[in-house]
Order: structure tokens, then sequence, then C-alpha cells
């Protein structure tokens, strides 16, 4: 079954076809004409209509998003500061001494000028290079991708719960929209039975109380459109607040059908689930949590370190001056007061830790897949029982017109019947619309994109 959402016009249109409306069903009552005619303009016009999917392109925009990819560069160009460390390490290095060799005569001028003076001065470019750590730089380096990896994962996640939220407030401004166009049916029918109650009253078939009664629901209805159009105007800046868009004249939603059909089983979007975000980045945790721990216990290993200099040292008396000089090295720890070991215990908890959090993550995911199937069905059936609804009002509301007409039926039969199309008809764009948000969040639960025809 599939039908479409109800439209929205544009701005001008809906003024001039809401106007000829207006003188030609109120021309009794010109104080109704103002009343209504204020409703329409007291919200600024719409600056444009967007889609939806521009609505969640333009969201990717949000700073939020901006902040998560920016974390995930700072996460990569961390990772490219660990493997730094493969690298040697070149440094410029001057040194200088001064002093006094062997026995002083006497102290003052006199014990200096009589001690000959030493000085010893240098300069060199220094080079060490780490050849091997048994794994310390590798676990480091490891750690470092996997944090990396498991910040453009979270990104994925605030870029597809914006792209949810969009869709959510897009559809909910389409709702808001479907109620003001059922409160104008509501006026215009509240005013043709004004219009056919006077008639009646003045040919002496009715009594004159259901004329005041007649007006009495023609002002309800005009209390009603006013509180539908600040809805649809407050609905339209949510979404534009969200999309960075300009919420004092927001954009106008672009209607959009809404196919209704029944969701695939909950054991087909099971497996879905697998490539969520969510998942993907405990995942990421649990091997970052691990390279960590593989770091963390090669430091009870040795280091091999290689180390070379180039320049020039002024040597001491007799001797030849120095120009080079290399070396190699083995370092291996000991003890670092029990840092080491409480290191490793901790880095083995924290692989405890993600985890536990990743079955969590998985239990919370089929939960939401599940709730989210129990949404959409129950929006579903709604939409089909409000159809039904609106189907058996518009019959029931011919029918009493009919019978009122004659006289058989009194006003409050005729009127119940009347305003009951316009509120169902309200209900089964509300339930329709429902039923698209609770479609975008059962894909959001399996995994895939929010916007499904």
């Amino acid at each position: 079954m599939a039908a479409p959402a109800p439209a929205t016009a544009p701005a001008s249109a809906t003024s001039s076809f809401f106007l000829s409306i207006l003188f030609s069903v109120f021309p009794r009552s010109v104080s109704s004409v103002a009343l209504v005619v204020h409703v329409l303009f007291s919200f600024p016009s719409d600056a444009a209509t967007i889609t939806l999917e521009a609505a969640i392109a333009r969201a990717q925009n949000h700073p939020k998003a901006r902040a998560a990819a920016v974390r995930a560069r700072a996460a990569a160009f961390d990772a490219k500061a660990q493997r730094g460390a493969y690298y040697p390490e070149v440094d410029v290095a001057t040194t200088a001494s001064a002093g006094f060799s062997g026995s002083s005569g006497g102290l003052g001028i006199t014990g200096m000028n009589n001690s000959p003076a030493r000085q010893y001065f240098g300069a060199a470019i220094e080079l060490r290079q780490n050849i091997w750590d048994f794994g310390r730089t590798l676990g480091r380096v490891r750690a470092a991708v996997r944090s990396t990896e498991r910040a453009e994962a979270e990104s994925f996640v605030i870029r597809d719960d914006l792209a949810l939220e969009v869709t959510r407030r897009y559809f909910e401004a389409l709702a808001a929209d479907a109620v003001v166009d059922a409160a104008k049916e509501r006026i215009v029918a509240t005013t043709q039975l004004y219009d056919q109650s006077v008639s009646l009253a003045d040919s002496g078939m009715r009594p004159r109380a259901e004329v005041a009664l007649a007006e009495l629901d023609r002002a309800a209805a005009r209390s009603l459109l006013v509180e539908a159009a600040a809805e649809a105007h407050a609905a339209k800046a949510r979404l534009a607040a969200l999309i960075g868009a300009d919420v004092a004249n927001p954009p106008t939603p672009t209607p959009r059908a809404v196919l209704l059909a029944a969701p695939p089983s909950v054991a087909a979007l099971l497996p879905k689930t697998a490539n969520r975000p969510e998942i993907a980045a405990a995942r990421t945790a649990i091997e970052e949590a691990r390279a960590r721990t593989a770091a963390a216990r090669a430091e009870h290993l040795p280091r091999l370190v290689a180390t070379g200099s180039l320049g020039y040292a002024h040597p001491p008396d007799g001797k030849d001056p120095g120009f080079w000089a290399v070396g190699i090295g083995l370092v291996w720890p000991l003890f670092r007061g029990f840092a080491d070991a409480n290191r490793i215990k901790a880095a083995a908890l924290r692989v405890d830790e993600a985890t536990h959090h990743l079955r969590d993550r998985e239990d919370d995911v089929r939960l939401e897949l599940v709730l989210a199937h129990q949404r959409v069905r129950a929006a579903l059936d709604l939409a089909r029982v409000t159809a039904d609804e609106l189907t058996r009002a518009e019959l029931a509301t011919a029918a009493t017109r009919a019978t009122f007409a004659a006289g058989l039926l009194p006003y409050g039969d005729v009127a119940r019947a009347s305003l009951a199309v316009t509120a169902a008809r309200a209900r089964l764009a509300a339930a329709r619309f429902r039923y698209a948000i609770a479609r975008a969040e059962l894909a959001r639960a399996a995994g895939l994109s929010p916007i499904l025809e």
C-alpha cells in the first residue's frame, strides 16, 4: 500500500489560495478573515524548500560531526608520531669547559697566573638509532593505529545519529504541516456548516440555537489553526537548527511519499548489525588494549641501541683531536619499582574491560533492533487502521449532511461527523509520518541508511 505524504505548497501559492477561500466562505464575518490572515502571515515565509537527502548532507557539517572528524585526524597524527621511533634521532651537541691543571702556589691573581689554565670545547652531530626493542615500539604503533580506527568508527556513529535525527525532525515537520492542512479543512467544514445552519434557521426548519453552536465550532477551528501554525513553524525551526539553516526563516521540507510496507524480520536484520560503527569501535578498542598490553610486556626486555657522532673535540695537550665516534649498546632493565609489572596488569584488565563493553554493546544493539522492529509494526498497523477510520468517517459525513439538510438530524450529529473527517485525516498523516520515523529508526538499528523508500 503506498500513498503520498501531504504536500506543502509554496508560501505565496498557499497564501493566495487560502485568501480566496477566506473571502468565499466567510462572507458574514470580516473579523474571522482578519484573524486567519494574521495566522498565515504571523510567521516568516519559508526561504526555500529542502529535500531529506540535502538536509542529511548539511547536517554532516554539524559541530559534533566536525569535532569527531578532528579527533580522528588527531589520532592519525598520534599514530604517525609513534612510528617516528623507527627512525634515528639526530641532534647537534656542543660542550665547553675551563679550569686549572695542577696545584696552585697561592691564592688570588698570583695563584691563577702561576697555574696553567686548561680549556676544552667541541661540537658534533649525534645520531641515535633504536635497532631492536623486542616489541616496545611495535606495540605502541599498533595501539595508536587501533586508536585511530576507533576514533574513525566513533565519528561514523555521530554521523549516523545526526542522519537519524535529521530524518526524525524532517518527518515531524511534515506531520506538523499536515496538521495545519487539517486545521484549514476544519475551518472550511465548520464554515460550511455555519452557513447551512443559518439558512435552515432562516427558513424555520432548524432552531436558532444551532447557529450559535456552529459559530462556536468555527471559533474552535480557528484556535486550532493558530496552534497548528505555531507548532509547524517550531518543527521547521528545530530542523533548521540541526542542519545549520536560519531558524528565523527555516526551509520547508519537500513533501515525501511514505510507502507502507511490512519490515523484514528481526532474524534477517540481525546479521547486518555487525556493520554498525558502534560494534566496530568496541572491537577496535579490544585490539588497542591488546596492543598496549604487548607494549607493556616488552618493557621487561632489553633494547639494542646504536649511537654515533661526527664533529670536533678540542683534545688535551699531546692528544689528537677527535672527529667521530661510533658505539653500540645493550640495555637490560632490572628493577623500576614494580612500575612495569603494574603497567602490564593494568593493560590486561583494560582488555577485559573492552571485551565486556563489546558484549554489552551487542546486547544493546539487539534490544534496539527488536524494539525498533516492534515500533515499525505498531506504526504500520496504526496507519492502516486510521486509513479505514478516514474512509468510514467520509461515508458517515456524506450521509449525515444529507439527513441534516432534510431536517431529520440535529446539528450536533452532523458536526461530529464532519469534524471526525478532518481529525481522521490529521491522524492518518501523523500515523504515516510516525511509520516513516520508526522505519528510519529500524534502519539505524540494523546499520543501514535511515533513508528508506
